[in-house]
């Protein structure tokens, strides 16, 4: 979920020129191979840590879930 706005801003926004790490991404307005390929990573990456953040909370909230709680006959 944390990937579709950059995913929407990625294909609606794009420069005339752009070039990463002297390779060319966008020439004339469209992006390169190389260009998709970024974006791609980018996307992933962001996707990646939202995953793993999402995992880490309900992880953090699984565990927590009994503390706390008062038991019959405690």
């Amino acid at each position: 979920m944390a990937s579709l706005p950059w995913a929407f801003l990625t294909l609606v926004n794009t420069p005339d020129q752009a070039i990463i790490d002297n390779r060319t991404t966008v020439i004339n307005g469209s992006k390169t191979a190389f260009g998709w390929l970024m974006t791609a990573q980018l996307l992933g990456e962001i996707a990646l840590f939202g995953a793993l953040g999402g995992a880490l909370f309900w992880a953090i909230a699984v565990a927590g879930s009994g503390a706390g709680k008062v038991r019959d006959g405690e």
